[in-house]
């Protein structure tokens, strides 16, 4: 007995320490009373509300409390679970630590105390730790310097430790739109030496992502240092070096940065563009201090350098220098911002010589300014004070000067002097908004809104570049904001911008802004000269706020409109209606308003009701709305459009009958149509057009219409026509990516089909005017791809059965095919024809580029095509011509061979040509634009066929010319061209052309040098005429062999014998003269005259008469008046004068002959002998 109660003394202890630990690890309330007991003994920083689990095996705590002079923590739950047995095997593994609801409430007093003495002890841990599972969600953190750091969604941990290693497999951190992952190794111990690496990432709305890699080494009981790896939205590293983390904190950052757009980080971000950033930082816990140096450009602005120098705290921002150098001139500030206890400001700018033209092109100057702003924000509370201390220098080449001031104080608006001086220009503000206690309006009733402005400028460009006129404009604002009262008058004199000018405006007004204030605003304007002249532009506006009208006129070359509106506003809304429209236009007639239309607007909504304009039968309606969530809705309806309209209003240039419907439907949200559907049909139309005879004949097509339809952000359009023959069109085209108003439409993308079947083509010629006369059917389809800016065609178009007579020319076209194939970004087509004896084929690539335009690349080849068969001519070549269009420019290169031509015109149709001194005006600026300009350089070459047989001249031409034109020179040539086998014919006269050239040397095309020798033979003698110079300045010289005088020679030439005797044969002679020089009927003609006057008049002779020189020929008269006394009369057609001549025979064969004329007066003593 006594032996066992040994035994029972020795394990008792034993027993009650292991029934200790069952109670405490393995029930529920032995975990109570552990937690009980630790909050006892925490002297109040400890505190839980609930338990539950077991010690050993899951446990967790609600409400746990933990509250320290620096800290104060607050946990919802925590759960643990842990397996315990694993202690035995020398490691401590807890499974699962999940805490939820975790607020830290950093206190002030707590904040910056820090122990320079504080050294990380070494740790080596006994057991070895497995934390599989850390997590806290929902993690808030309050008090740090007054900032609110955002809260933390999740907190996740996985480590394992061994003795003083520490592997930290697992870290991850999360917040809205980011997070933050690492993994690494710690040691325990010495200077606890880390080695981390990880990332980080950041979304947030209308920015792009923002992604970065991070690599953390060093000691933490000595310094750490991180390389930040930015990886978007741009590409940067940061380095950051941290030291004495356990004591004084310090720090330092540096990074660079180049070619950054903030536009492209964030599209709400200023459109500034960094060439370079240079940022050096350091710092305390507490403390810091820097430098920025940038190269900066703002929009298309030029580039700027900007130096700061700045320092501050976790309350405030100091700037003590910042100096941007910009093109011309330079900009300093200085100043601080905080933001402890609401916002408060203080700023001093200063601008030196700055020029604002590099910002604003065409507003030169030199301006100087300094301006001092302090202000304050705390809640809804604003102060602020801006001063205007000083503003000097020139602008637009005017002295410029200006000051004042703006206080705000809460909601008081003081405005004191503010001035601004331009020249002879003048802008001043002054007065109050908001009531200033001790200012009473008369009667000792406080006035809390005074306002004035008044602007006096007699010359407009003192402040616009490119503006002038004189300008007058006064006004106030009085009362108080709920009811505020208004005047204002304004005059202005030929005030003129750019290429807009208004000659005279004039305009007062008065009024009350409550319900039954009285509102009377008068405008009037006079010469309106802009994209639309107007003689005379009037508005009035009268009556309450509650109800009013305005009218407006205006009037002007294109007609004039007239326009009542009557309405009120009422509850932030004005409601009223279009009471009255008209329109008067010309030549589009009288357009007036079919009945009233409701129109409402507010701040949330625009409501239009349908506005309807008709004309007879025919009517315009327009309905749409708006709200402020940006949906809106726009329709339009045309009915009973008589085609008759188009013809008479000249927008086509035949008669046209039908009528024509029209119905759109839309809808979207903000700049993007949503749905949207039209229809546009004619159910019969009918063109008139006479036909060859001049008789009328109707050209008619049905179902005419055009559908459009919104699907999916792609535009379906389904258009078809009828011909009278069963001809058809049919297209169908979709347009992708559409309704975005603010993309660029030439860049969405096109599909669809266009197909022809054109059964007879005949009707052509009538609506060409019978330019061309085709006939036959024609037949193809095309596959329509690429972009609305440059659609792309491929498929094939074929005439079957027919010909094209193009009557100008007199050639037929017959085998027409035009093949068009996609190629690249272009069309690749091919056109063949055949004319006459031979064929052609075009072969060209189209591309169209953005900033070029259209682009065509395109050759012409062919044999013996006819281009010419007409009575008077006959023409066939062999093309080999490039065309290229670049730049809206044409070039034509290459060569043309004539091989065969026949040209044999020997009567003009009846056409006049102007006179050398004649000026042809162009055409309209609107003709010039239809085509592109021409640069021509072709090689014209005359093979052994080529014939001419034109007025009396007959031969055989050869040679080659180079002819050259472009725009503004006139049509250039430079080869020559030769005459073989030539004569020239004057009425059955031939002279043959011996030497024939005519030579181009690079001037006009129709002044070409001349090289003529022609020439007529006979057994006793040669008479000819050399031609020289050019076509426009000929010299023209006879000769002869034997010599003989130019008269005689002349009288040869065109007579075809000289002149001798008297009497009936020399009428003979001046016919065939009359003939040579221009008369169709000589002959008869001068021998008629001649058998008149010499029956009449009893003459003896009429002849032809030589003078010095080749043009001095005179047709002389004459008559033996008596048996010794012979008088004549001559006359010079080509200069234009007349002589008198008499001759008395004396004795032996002298006499005197006298001599009267324009010229010359004299006589003369002659002696003759006879042979």
């Amino acid at each position: 007995m006594k032996r066992w109660r040994v035994v029972s003394l020795l394990f008792l202890p034993a027993l009650i320490v292991l029934a200790a630990l069952a109670f405490l690890g393995l029930t529920e309330n032995g975990l109570r009373q552990l937690a009980k007991n630790a909050v006892k003994f925490s002297d109040g920083v400890l505190a839980i509300e609930y338990v539950q689990g077991r010690l050993f095996d899951t446990w967790q705590l609600n409400g746990l409390r933990v509250k320290t002079a620096a800290v104060d923590l607050h946990c919802q739950k925590i759960e643990v679970q842990w397996q315990p047995l694993a202690i035995f095997h020398g490691t401590v593994r807890i499974v699962t630590f999940h805490g939820k609801g975790v607020d830290v409430q950093i206190k002030e007093e707590g904040q910056g105390q820090s122990n320079p003495s504080f050294v990380l002890p070494d740790i080596l841990l006994p057991l070895g730790v497995a934390l599989t599972t850390f997590e806290l969600e929902d993690v808030f953190i309050h008090g740090i310097s007054g900032m609110e750091l955002p809260r933390v969604e999740r907190v996740s941990l996985e480590l394992a430790a061994d003795k003083a290693h520490v592997t930290l497999k697992k870290f991850e951190i999360s917040i809205p739109g980011g997070s933050v992952h690492a993994q690494g190794d710690v040691v325990l111990g010495g200077n606890w030496p880390l080695d981390l690496q990880g990332g980080g990432s950041m979304e947030e709305k209308n920015s792009k992502p923002f992604a970065a890699d991070f690599v953390i080494r060093g000691d933490l009981m000595d310094q750490l240092t991180a390389e930040i790896d930015i990886q978007t939205p741009v590409q940067n590293r940061v380095n950051l070096t941290c030291s004495d983390l356990f004591g004084e904190v310090r720090w330092q950052l540096d990074t660079t940065l180049s070619q950054v757009k903030l536009m492209d980080l964030n599209p709400d971000w200023p459109e500034l563009a960094l060439a370079s950033v240079d940022v050096k930082a350091e710092g305390t816990a507490d403390r810091y201090q820097g430098t920025v140096q940038l190269e900066a450009a703002w929009a298309q602005f030029p580039q700027a350098e900007v130096h700061t120098e700045f320092s501050g705290n976790f309350s405030e921002l100091q700037v003590s220098s910042l100096v941007a150098r910009l093109p011309e001139g330079q900009l300093a500030a200085k100043g601080t911002v905080g933001w402890q206890d609401g916002v408060r400001w203080q700023v001093e700018l200063e601008g030196k010589d700055i020029d604002p033209e590099p910002y604003f092109p065409d507003w030169k100057g030199r301006i100087n300014s300094r301006i001092k702003t302090t202000g304050r924000l705390q809640g809804d509370e604003f102060n602020s004070e801006t001063q205007l201390l000083a503003l000097d220098g020139d602008l637009l080449g005017y002295p410029l000067a200006g000051s004042g001031s703006v206080t705000v104080d809460g909601d008081v608006i003081q405005v004191q002097e503010l001035l601004l001086r331009s020249g002879e220009s003048v802008l001043g503000v002054t007065g109050t908004v908001g009531a200033v206690p001790g200012q009473h309006s008369v009667g000792g009733a406080i006035n809390p809104l005074d306002l004035r402005v008044h602007f006096d400028s007699e010359n407009l460009g003192n402040l616009l570049p490119e503006a002038g006129g004189k300008a007058h404009f006064q006004g106030t604002v009085q009362g108080s904001r709920d009811v505020p009262e208004f005047s204002f008058e304004v005059d202005a004199d030929h005030i003129s911008y750019q290429d807009n000018v208004l000659q005279t405006l004039t305009g007062t007004g008065q009024g009350t802004f409550s319900p039954q204030g009285e509102v009377d605003v008068k405008l009037a304007g006079k010469g309106l000269h802009s994209e639309m002249d107007l003689d005379s532009l009037s508005v009035e506006l009268s009556g309450t706020m509650a109800r009013h009208q305005l009218q407006a006129k205006m009037s002007g070359p294109a007609g004039d409109m007239d326009i009542l509106m009557a309405g009120g506003l009422a509850a932030q809304s004005w409601q009223g209606e279009i009471r009255d429209l008209l329109l008067r236009l010309d030549p589009y007639g009288d357009w007036k308003l079919r009945n009233p239309s409701p129109l409402r607007i507010n701040g949330e909504l625009v409501d239009l009701a349908p506005v309807c304009l008709e004309q007879g039968e025919t009517s315009i309606c327009l309905q749409g709305g708006w709200q402020s969530s940006q949906q809106w809705q726009l329709n339009a309806d045309l009915e009973s459009f008589a085609g008759e309209l188009l013809y008479q209003w000249n927008l086509v240039s035949l008669p046209v009958k039908g009528t024509l419907a029209a119905s759109v439907r839309t809808k979207g949200t903000g700049a993007r149509m949503t749905a949207g559907a039209a229809r546009f049909s004619v159910p019969e139309l009918q063109i008139s057009v006479p036909d060859e005879d001049g008789r009328e004949q109707l050209l008619r097509w049905t179902d005419t219409f055009l559908d459009l339809k919104l699907v999916d952000s792609t535009l379906m359009s389904i258009a078809k026509t009828r011909f009278q023959d069963g001809s058809t069109i049919d297209a169908t085209v979709n347009i992708g990516q559409f309704g975005d108003f603010s993309s660029a439409w030439k860049e969405l993308p096109i599909q669809g089909e266009i197909a022809l079947d054109a059964k007879d083509l005949s009707p052509i010629a009538a609506l060409s005017n019978y330019t061309v006369k085709p006939t036959g059917s024609m037949k193809g389809t095309f596959a329509v791809e690429g972009r609305v800016g440059n659609p792309r065609l491929k498929g094939e178009l074929r005439q079957t059965k027919g010909k094209v007579f193009i009557p100008v020319t007199g050639i037929t076209l017959e085998d027409l095919l035009l093949s068009v194939m996609v190629k690249g970004e272009g069309m690749h087509l091919v056109l063949d024809s055949v004319s006459g004896p031979g064929k052609i084929k075009i072969v060209g690539d189209i591309t169209r580029d953005e900033q070029a335009g259209w682009q065509v690349d395109a050759i012409a080849m062919g044999k013996d095509f006819e281009v010419a068969h007409l009575t008077d001519y006959e023409i066939v070549i062999d093309p080999d011509l490039q065309f290229v269009l670049r730049e809206g420019v044409m070039r034509v290169n290459g060569k043309a061979l004539v091989p065969h031509a026949v040209i044999n015109i020997n009567k003009f149709d009846g056409s006049v040509t102007a006179s050398r001194d004649v000026i042809l005006m162009d055409g309209s600026e609107a003709d010039k634009k239809m085509d592109p300009p021409l640069v021509v350089s072709v090689i014209i070459e005359l093979g052994q066929d080529v014939n001419i047989d034109t007025f009396g001249l007959k031969g055989r031409l050869q040679g080659g010319v180079t002819v050259s034109d472009a725009p503004g020179l006139p049509l250039t040539g430079k080869g020559s061209l030769t005459l073989h086998e030539g004569t020239f014919v004057l009425k059955n006269h031939p002279l043959d052309i011996s030497r024939g050239r005519f030579f181009f040397t690079g001037g006009p095309l129709d002044n070409p040098g001349i090289d003529v020798l022609a020439q007529k033979k006979t057994k006793k003698k040669t008479v000819g005429v050399i031609v020289s110079g050019t076509v426009n300045d000929m010299e023209l010289k006879l000769f002869s062999d034997p010599p003989m005088a130019e008269s005689q020679i002349l009288t040869e030439l065109l007579a075809g014998r000289s002149v001798s005797g008297t009497g009936s044969p020399m009428g003979s002679i001046v016919g065939a003269v009359a003939t040579g020089i221009g008369f169709e009927e000589g002959g008869s003609f001068v021998s008629n005259i001649t058998s008149r006057l010499q029956n009449q008049f009893g003459l003896d002779d009429i002849y032809v008469e030589g003078g010095e020189s080749s043009s001095d020929v005179s047709v002389m008269i004459g008559k033996e008046v008596f048996e010794d006394l012979y008088i004549s009369y001559g006359y010079d057609p080509f200069n234009a004068a007349s002589l008198f001549r008499a001759r008395y025979d004396l004795w032996k064969g002298f006499s005197v002959e006298t001599e009267v004329g324009a010229e010359k007066t004299g006589a003369d003593l002659l002696w003759s002998i006879e042979k």
